[in-house]
């Protein structure tokens, strides 16, 4: 069953990490990524102690990229492949990112554990560098192979954009054909007492500077090509 997305929303100032605890996991979660499927079993993933894994939302975590001037490339066919044009010399845009999504974990054999308490809604200043916690919840130990995204909703509100007069406002990623399910390959090794930090990497300068200066619109690819999933830490 597909949960209600919690409208919980946290902004953030530039450069400040938040935390916020949007629920408690009790016990052993069973991990789901996928948007439309059920928790999978927990199979052996119970067996063995568990590790505490908390979930960071990071606006772009290397310097955002100047937006370029726009060309005949940006609305070409070719921009929807998911390809971003190049950068110019335009100074960062200002303002914020909004994204709803879910994460889990999956192991060798397909079982998936939930990072995400259900759907999360998050807000966060597009400056680069700037994080929110979204869940900590206790992940059992062992191997897992993969880390899954569903993003329900992904978008900008654009309070300034030196040089460009004719940015839009509002920027979206397109997800007119459903959720945006992105999968990455994240070989993680789990041990009892481990604390291990996932850091959802949203590289908002790589798809702000593809919107259609039209109407705001992204292709769903430049997303999918562009998100990344960070593993920090393990005490």
């Amino acid at each position: 069953m597909i949960q209600e997305p919690q409208t919980k929303t946290f902004k953030t100032t530039p450069g400040v990490l938040h935390l916020a605890r949007l629920g408690r996991v009790g016990g052993m979660v069973a991990l789901a990524l996928a948007l439309g499927t059920g928790a999978a079993g927990c199979g052996n993933l119970t067996a063995g102690g568990a590790s505490d894994v908390s979930l960071e939302v990071a606006s772009d975590e290397a310097a955002t990229p100047a937006v370029g001037a726009r060309s005949a490339a940006s609305a070409s066919p070719e921009s929807s492949t998911g390809e971003a044009p190049p950068s110019g010399v335009f100074s960062p845009l200002e303002g914020t990112i909004s994204v709803t999504f879910s994460l889990r974990l999956v192991d060798a054999e397909g079982q998936e554990v939930e990072v995400t308490d259900g759907t999360q809604s998050v807000t966060l200043d597009m400056e680069a560098g700037t994080r929110v916690e979204v869940a900590r919840t206790s992940v059992p130990a062992g191997d897992y192979e993969l880390a899954q995204v569903t993003f329900l909703a992904i978008g900008a509100e654009i309070t300034d954009s030196p040089g460009q007069s004719q940015f839009p406002a509002e920027v979206e990623v397109d997800l007119s054909d459903g959720p945006l399910v992105v999968e990455r390959p994240q070989a993680l090794t789990l041990t009892p007492d481990d604390q291990v930090t996932l850091v959802l990497d949203l590289r908002s300068g790589t798809w702000l500077q593809a919107a259609d200066p039209s109407d705001g619109r992204v292709a769903r690819g430049i997303v999918q090509n562009a998100v990344r999933i960070v593993v920090e830490g393990s005490n």
